[in-house]
């Protein structure tokens, strides 16, 4: 096995996907490593990281980006990782900075500035998953269950708030946060590890991927009023953190309540109870230089 090893899914769909994986399959000095179907790319991101690789580089979107980090978090070593975005947010890409253009990806995934940031870890009766950049729980994680691949390809990131709409229709349960000595009720919990949420949307306005914290904004409630709140926002450019009494930043948040659903990047992951933590300086990866 080469000391580069590069994981892709040969079966996406649609042309500009057909002009990705033909790129992909002529480059040399790699090894590449088709995924099959869901959640392989955690086994081959494991098994590459065990067979030696120093260099791990994932094609694809926030969803396989946070598949190969599991299976890189599982591996008895850690090596570094490389992105080509190729999805349908690319939060992660965004909030650092990493090309949209496949040459010049590809080019920062090889030969990129090593950076070194922190994990949130999730820990729940699913086991323990981690994620570079957001968690949510309750509202966010239900509206995954009204995305299909076809509204995705038919709308791209619109996809998520048609989704989030058909979501509001449905009841919403109740969740209790406990983090510091505190303890809140609300109906939506959004964790970030960086600012970014959906896209170049500020959530989390003081978030570092470095700083050992992570961020929670708080939604004590999800309705139409909300919705308009958030919508009102998201057109104007300005932080979907509705209030600064909402917003906290800590080390650990444990998700007390049962049966509510969570995800991690964007995939559903489980129902609460859980807690999620930070784990400091847990990864290195290529960043594009800074200068």
């Amino acid at each position: 096995m080469n000391a580069v090893c590069l994981i892709y899914n040969p079966a996406a769909h649609g042309e500009k996907a057909n002009a990705l994986r033909r790129k992909i399959e002529r480059l040399s000095d790699v090894t590449l490593m088709p995924t099959e179907r869901p959640e392989h790319a955690t086994e081959l991101a494991a098994k590459a990281a065990d067979n030696g690789a120093e260099l791990v580089i994932a094609v694809g979107g926030d969803g396989t980006l946070y598949e190969v980090i599991n299976g890189l978090m599982r591996a008895n070593h850690c090596p570094r990782l490389g992105l080509i975005p190729a999805g349908t947010a690319n939060v992660f890409a965004l909030e650092h900075g990493i090309p949209w253009d496949f040459e010049a990806a590809l080019q920062t995934a090889l030969h990129g500035v090593p950076k070194t940031i922190d994990l949130i870890r999730a820990d729940s009766p699913k086991g323990t998953h981690y994620a570079a950049q957001l968690a949510g729980v309750g509202f966010d994680a239900m509206t995954l269950g009204f995305v299909s691949w076809e509204l995705k390809k038919k709308f791209g990131k619109l996809a998520y708030w048609i989704a989030s709409i058909k979501s509001l229709l449905h009841p919403h349960r109740s969740l209790c946060c406990e983090f510091d000595d505190q303890r809140r009720e609300c109906e939506l919990a959004l964790i970030g590890n960086g600012r970014f949420y959906g896209g170049r949307l500020v959530c989390f306005p003081d978030a570092s991927a470095q700083d050992g914290k992570m961020d929670l904004t708080l939604y004590s409630k999800v309705g139409l009023i909300t919705a308009s709140r958030v919508g009102i926002r998201v057109l104007t450019g300005r932080s979907l953190c509705l209030s600064r009494a909402n917003y906290f930043q800590t080390n650990q948040i444990k998700i007390t309540s049962p049966g509510v659903d969570f995800e991690l990047e964007g995939e559903w992951v489980g129902v609460s109870p859980v807690t999620f933590s930070i784990i400091k300086h847990a990864l290195c990866f290529n960043a594009p230089d800074p200068r």
